[in-house]
């Protein structure tokens, strides 16, 4: 009987700087999105993202070095060992605590979220592919989605609880979703303060 490892925790807490830098990568956030799913070979995970696993095996060794990508597997094959790789767990959350916005921090929130960007506009880019390629009027793939940008003016009490029920939407969605089976969607929200370019700091309205 071949082994199968654990699956991976619900959520994992990122607390180092260097993992949110590791997560800014949009390629490092594809491949623990596949590897959150099972564990994997670096040639499986290469074919289903149409990559070469040489250019692969840099990057899920950094996603190991700094502790996302867990060895969990070696199977003999064909007198070689195959190496599979699995996330830490299925979902990511940072920390406030890392967060300390200074240059080097914001410039990795930025880059961040510029990934995060890039992941969602890629795979609704491969959705709207597939759904054009549908021949027959009765799609499979269903293009049930929303997509909303809102600014709004919240007293702090407000934004709070704003804040609150995103993050248990988030929750609730992961605590909903079946291991196997089902419609696979994705959810992309950012949550923020504008400033804006006119717009002065607390410290220099205190200032005046």
């Amino acid at each position: 009987m071949a082994f199968k490892p654990d699956p991976p925790p619900d959520v994992y807490l990122i607390k180092d700087l260097e993992q949110l830098q590791a997560l800014a990568d949009p390629l490092h956030l594809r491949l623990l999105e596949l590897l959150s799913q099972k564990a994997m070979t670096v040639t499986q995970v290469a074919n289903l993202l149409d990559e070469k696993p040489n250019r692969l095996y840099y990057h899920i060794n950094k996603l190991e070095e700094v502790g996302l990508v867990q060895l969990v597997e070696t199977r003999p094959h064909r007198g070689i060992l195959e190496k599979y790789y699995q996330a830490v767990a299925e979902n990511f959350k940072i920390d406030e605590s890392v967060i300390q916005l200074q240059q080097e921090e914001v410039g990795t929130l930025y880059d961040l979220a510029q990934g995060v960007f890039e992941s969602t506009m890629a795979d609704l880019r491969q959705t709207l592919r597939a759904k054009l390629q549908e021949e027959s009027p009765e799609s499979s793939v269903e293009l049930k989605h929303h997509i909303e940008r809102t600014l709004v003016r919240l007293p702090l009490e407000k934004v709070k609880e704003a804040y609150e029920k995103v993050q248990a939407l988030g929750q609730e969605l992961r605590d909903a979703q079946p291991h196997e089976g089902g419609e696979e969607y994705g959810l992309t929200v950012v949550f923020y303060p504008v400033v804006r370019p006119d717009q002065k700091s607390p410290e220099e309205e205190k200032g005046e």
